[in-house]
């Protein structure tokens, strides 16, 4: 006789088998939730790093814009500040859009800090800065840039900073004048060219360094007087603070005694020549003259005289057709670089 199977083992096996496709079907959803989740969270970021992008913002904080509608919204929404807490941004310019970027700072009201390091500017444009008079702190210059053009940055009040690049040749006059808040400038050995009262009026300055000699009356009366007296040296010139008049090189030069340059005769326009009393020296159509002290043979000795009446005496002679100077190391660096040095 057959026993039959008990009804409650197979009950017992269709509700293990139904607990285990409700437990499938449960990690499943769990899984597609788990990815969809990931690509939301994916999305969230592209969109935030191109809203970033839009604002002017990169991953590491540093704010750039592309023009001055942009500037104007972002400086609109910063706090009022003062300037030893400006706000630092970057901007991409080109020679046309300077100056309203200027005026875009100085209408904001908010003190700030200025890159524009990342432009291929090759020119700054004449009164580029003048109309940034009181909210333009610092500048960084790309290093394309070979000309700072007249009234560049005059009237600019609160610049208290910039690095002037090795790349430039030329500043122009008054290009700093009245850059009250700067303290100190170092003018490169790039430069060949500063035009009149390039740095006049800047009275807070208490260092100026020059790589190169350059022309009279480039920063005040006071210094001036130090600067040519002493040769035009290349150097560091300091004062104790912005109340003294005295300058002092902290940095001149240095030659060894007896020092003497020779000098080559690179063409026909480079002559000798003893009119009455003066002896002159005629380089490329350009004459220079100084009176005639003594002569003894090939051998002359003059006193430097020029419409500054800054006087000293060099001795100079021939030498196997080449002119041989020399004389007070002060004069001579003034001469370095005038004539081409054998």
């Amino acid at each position: 006789m057959t026993t039959p199977r008990p009804i409650f083992s197979k009950l017992k096996f269709l509700s293990l088998l139904l607990l285990f496709v409700l437990l499938l079907l449960s990690c499943k959803k769990s899984g597609d939730s788990s990815g969809n989740g990931g690509g939301s969270n994916n999305t969230s970021s592209s969109e935030s790093s191109n809203s970033n992008t839009n604002t002017g913002s990169n991953s590491s904080s540093v704010k750039i814009f592309n023009n001055a509608e942009e500037l104007k919204e972002y400086l609109d929404k910063q706090p009022a500040n003062g300037p030893d807490k400006p706000v630092n941004v970057t901007v991409n310019v080109n020679a046309s859009t300077l100056p309203k970027i200027a005026e875009t700072i100085d209408s904001a009201g908010k003190y700030v800090n200025l890159n524009i390091s990342g432009s291929g500017l090759t020119t700054i444009p004449r009164g580029a800065f003048n109309g940034c008079k009181t909210m333009l702190t610092g500048l960084t210059l790309p290093n394309s840039v070979t000309k700072i053009e007249y009234w560049a940055f005059m009237n600019c009040t609160s610049l208290k900073t910039i690095t002037i690049p090795n790349s430039v040749t030329s500043i122009g006059a008054n290009a700093f004048n009245n850059c009250t808040s700067l303290t100190s400038i170092a003018v490169p050995k790039s430069v060949t060219e500063i035009g009149e009262n390039a740095f006049s009026k800047c009275t807070n300055l208490t260092s100026v360094k020059f790589e190169n000699t350059y022309s009279r009356n480039l920063v005040s009366a006071d210094f001036d007087k130090a600067y040519w007296n002493g040769g035009r040296q290349t150097g560091t010139y300091t004062r104790p603070s912005v109340k003294n008049t005295t300058w002092t090189n902290t940095s001149p030069p240095s030659f060894p005694s007896g020092f003497v340059r020779t000098w080559k005769r690179v063409n026909k326009d480079d002559t000798l020549a003893i009119e009455k009393d003066r002896f002159k020296f005629k380089k490329n159509k350009q004459t220079v003259t100084w009176i005639l002290s003594s002569v003894s043979g090939d051998s002359y000795t003059v006193v430097v005289e020029n419409n500054l009446s800054f006087n000293n005496t060099i001795n100079m002679k021939l030498v196997s057709g080449n002119l041989e100077i020399s004389g007070d190391p002060n004069y001579m660096n003034d001469l370095n670089g005038k004539w081409e040095k054998q």
